[in-house]
């Protein structure tokens, strides 16, 4: 996770001048340590708190004070319960430990996940260029569609049958409608899209499309009619534009990068499966990473 480094270091001043324990000794203060409490024998740090707030994105200066209290109250009655947890010694009860080394190696997966897809480089200014121009109904012909869509439910045959008449027909929502008195199920939603909330396919399909015409697609239940009702131009500039393709072309070589960094380690390393797993030796390849997302 990534964040603003004045805040972090805004952060951390806050926290000392908040919190530092200066207990007075004969009228003289004691130098400020990085505890700021202690639970039974047990310390709670600065740096805890520290921890607490990376995971609170967006906090304000003036929220600082209050959110560390409030972290330190939630670290505090964790610190309890952790306490009497080992006390009854759940540590060593074998379904406890399991989950403890789960979660130890998703950890260990996750930073080293991140530390491959951190040497990634970034996209250039060329590539940044050559990717707005040849998207240009997601940014230079960039529109918002107003559509309508038809959730049709017909059997493989019978969808075949329909699809070629939705095609052709000169007022495809009308035949829709006698599809319904026909007893069909019919499902219609009216969605207003911007380019980029398609999906390629969907979006590659529209953009031919002039107001008032639809296409017709497959789907697990049978067909979607989609019409466009109508549209207006969006354009965005490349200057616009730079920073999310920047971003997304980066994602893009990370996920690339650690594709890559799988199959080495996979090439380099001896795996056998065994028992009843050792069939699909075969068909196993490499997921380094496809547990645990990309942190931008």
């Amino acid at each position: 996770m990534q964040f603003n480094s004045y805040r972090w270091t805004l952060t951390l001043t806050t926290l000392t001048s908040v919190f530092a324990l200066a207990a007075c000794s004969g009228g003289k203060p004691s130098v400020s340590t990085q505890s700021v409490a202690k639970v039974n024998k047990e310390e709670i740090t600065v740096h805890q708190i520290d921890y607490v707030l990376r995971q609170q994105p967006g906090l304000l200066p003036s929220q600082l004070e209050s959110a560390s209290r409030e972290a330190l109250e939630r670290l505090v009655d964790q610190e309890l319960v952790v306490q009497q947890a080992m006390e009854q010694r759940l540590d060593r009860e074998p379904r406890v430990l399991q989950m403890m080394e789960a979660a130890k190696r998703d950890i260990l997966v996750q930073a080293y996940v991140q530390k491959v897809a951190d040497t990634a480089g970034r996209p250039t200014a060329d590539e940044i260029s050559q990717y707005y121009t040849g998207h240009p109904d997601l940014f230079a012909k960039r529109r918002i569609y107003n559509l309508q869509e038809f959730d049709i439910q017909a059997p493989a045959q019978q969808a075949l049958d329909l699809r070629a008449r939705l095609e052709n027909a000169k007022n495809p929502a009308a035949l829709v409608n006698e599809l319904k008195d026909k007893g069909l199920v019919v499902v219609g939603t009216q969605a207003l899209r911007s380019a980029e909330q398609l999906p390629p396919e969907g979006l590659a399909a529209l953009s031919k499309l002039q107001d008032g015409q639809s296409f017709v697609e497959a789907t697990a239940t049978g067909l979607r009619l989609v019409l466009l009702e109508s549209s207006k131009s969006a354009p965005v500039t490349e200057a616009q534009a730079r920073p999310h393709i920047e971003q997304y072309l980066l994602n893009q070589g990370k996920t690339a990068l650690l594709k890559r960094h799988a199959q080495e380690l996979r090439s380099n390393a001896k795996i056998d499966y065994l028992g009843k797993f050792a069939a699909t030796q075969a068909a196993a390849g490499p997921r380094l990473g496809a547990s645990a997302p990309l942190s931008n």
